[in-house]
């Protein structure tokens, strides 16, 4: 099974999402845009949410697990891709095993939606 490797790329001087015209491939990554501290890669997960939107590293999301309602984090770890849980605790990513799981927003531009997470459904 082939995946897709993309990143989006936030720009921590210009505090905002850039534009990424780069090509991507085995023997370019290390070369992109000569990279220096500004530039925060983050990747594609190969998951999308709810609304087919695209989930990356960074993003925080809306899930509904049962009785569990929370804002979550999305990070790698070695082990794939997991949800930081607002008790501190990791994840796996399996999407499809939840109620409810729509990207709300990213740890760059909306980080106070990790402040307290949403404790009951709109």
């Amino acid at each position: 099974m082939k995946r897709t490797i993309k990143f989006r790329v936030w720009s921590r001087t210009r505090n905002k999402y850039v534009e990424n015209d780069c090509e991507f491939g085995p023997h370019y990554i290390n070369q992109i845009w000569d990279c220096d501290d500004d530039f925060v890669f983050e990747q594609y997960t190969g998951f999308t949410d709810m609304n087919n939107r695209e989930i990356y590293d960074g993003d925080i999301i809306f899930m509904i697990d049962g009785d569990v309602r929370a804002n979550v984090l999305v990070i790698w770890t070695s082990l794939g891709w997991y949800v930081k849980t607002p008790n501190g605790n990791n994840a796996l990513i399996w999407h499809d095993l939840y109620e409810h799981f729509e990207v709300i927003g990213n740890i760059n531009e909306n980080p106070h939606l990790l402040d307290d997470g949403r404790k009951s459904s709109d």
